[in-house]
């Protein structure tokens, strides 16, 4: 179980630096387009890193990480065991990609708590704010319907909504209901939202921000996401209405009236205040492309970026291996410190190595009085020459604490064995 622990904060942590680079790439991709493309493909775009940000790093860092080893502490070679020597040819095999870093189990079964615990309550966060739609659903008034999508009147409501999967509604503020010249575009506007399948998206992606609510990648991407579906919508209720003048009076006004009148409502939600302003900027550029479709030439050239940046990270990005803490065995109470003893290992790198099959190997390891492993020697072999390559890697670039003789460090030789399997 710790295993699957260390692996889960290995992908957690990676989540947080592979994350900020895509939704670099992203940012500046489309801030290199401008208003040449149009806002549906840029929130495409911005949805199509969201979900890379949360695959890249599992993709990445499992396959480096996952497979963990047992170095075992067997002290001083004898010098019968030493005498027979194992033919097999030792090289070194570099091994640049995995960065171990030592984690006691109490700080990773901390950090994987918190984690949960901030999974959990901005989960009841979101699924609070669900069932709180589905009350407001409940208590309001049917005023009709608009190609075949229902209307209703909520009268604690300060801006109007789209949602529901199966049955979708579109609800209305009851002030905004009496005014006939302001609800025309505004039920235009959550049309779209619904044309366009908002309300499944909304839900992958609280999903993401649930999960990852910790990545600074996540929280901009999201919030940039939120305003590229507010100006996919305008430009869908824009070509629809074909009066661009009008529906940006009734915007800028319904934003104001809306504000004034319910500010903790309607201020803080997506399309308002500083956001709504962006938008009428936007609406009014001369530049702007309002198409309403994707452009699948613009929309793949994304993806296949986006899988690029992934497959490079997957071959030189380097995985930060959160692995147990290794300590030298403590003295008996009353001992000295200079007590005679073997050779003890210290602490080194984890092999990182998956065979096909369970396999074992015993390198014997020459070190000096300084601690300082000098030579090395297979032993035992694996039957497998990669695996005691590997062993043989490992074994040079561990520490270790020289053999006590009379209060004095004298080289010896030590017994690596490190045992894996699939």
């Amino acid at each position: 179980m710790m295993g699957l622990e260390r692996i889960l904060l290995d992908v957690l942590v990676a989540g947080v630096w592979q994350g900020s680079c895509i939704a670099l790439v992203a940012a500046a991709g489309i801030a290199f387009a401008g208003p040449r493309i149009n806002a549906a493909t840029r929130c495409a775009i911005l949805q199509a890193a969201l979900v890379a940000v949360v695959v890249a790093p599992i993709a990445t860092t499992v396959p480096l990480v996952a497979h963990r080893v047992t170095v075992e502490d067997s002290g001083r070679a004898s010098a019968a065991i030493t005498a027979q020597r194992s033919p097999v040819p030792i090289a070194a095999v570099a091994d640049w990609r995995r960065v171990d870093v030592a984690l006691s189990d109490r700080v990773v079964t901390s950090a994987i708590v918190i984690w949960i615990a901030g999974v959990f309550a901005l989960g009841l966060r979101i699924a609070g704010a669900a069932l709180a739609l589905q009350r407001l659903v409940r208590r309001c008034a049917p005023f009709g319907d608009v190609e075949g999508v229902r209307l209703l009147i909520a009268s604690d409501l300060g801006v109007p909504l789209a949602l529901g999967f199966r049955r979708p509604a579109i609800v209305l503020p009851a002030a905004l209901a009496a005014d006939a010249d302001a609800v025309g575009p505004i039920v235009d506007h959550e049309l779209a939202h619904v044309r366009r399948r908002d309300a499944w998206a909304n839900v992958a992606e609280r999903a993401a921000q649930a999960l990852l609510y910790f990545s600074p990648a996540v929280i901009v991407l999201l919030r940039a996401i939120a305003l590229e579906r507010e100006s996919a919508c305008d430009d869908w209720a824009v070509a629809k209405s074909r009066d661009l003048d009008s529906y940006t009076r009734s915007l800028a006004a319904f934003a104001v009236s809306s504000c004034g009148a319910k500010p903790i409502i309607a201020c803080t939600a997506s399309g308002f205040g500083r956001a709504t302003v962006r938008r009428i900027e936007r609406l009014e550029d001369a530049r702007r492309n309002g198409a309403t479709s994707l452009s699948p030439l613009t929309l793949g050239g994304s993806m296949f970026a986006f899988a690029l940046i992934a497959a490079t990270l997957q071959a030189v990005a380097p995985a930060i291996a959160f692995e147990p803490q290794t300590h030298i065995a403590a003295l008996p109470a009353g001992s000295k410190a200079c007590t005679d003893s073997l050779i003890r290992y210290v602490t080194g790198p984890i092999p990182d190595v998956k065979p096909d099959e369970p396999r074992s190997a015993i390198v014997l390891v020459r070190v000096t009085a300084s601690g300082a492993a000098t030579s090395t020697t297979v032993y035992k072999s694996s039957g497998d020459a990669t695996f005691d390559r590997t062993v043989v890697r490992v074994a040079k670039r561990s520490t270790y604490a020289p053999e006590m003789h009379g209060c004095k460090a004298i080289p010896g030789t030590y017994e690596f064995k490190v045992r894996a399997s699939p």
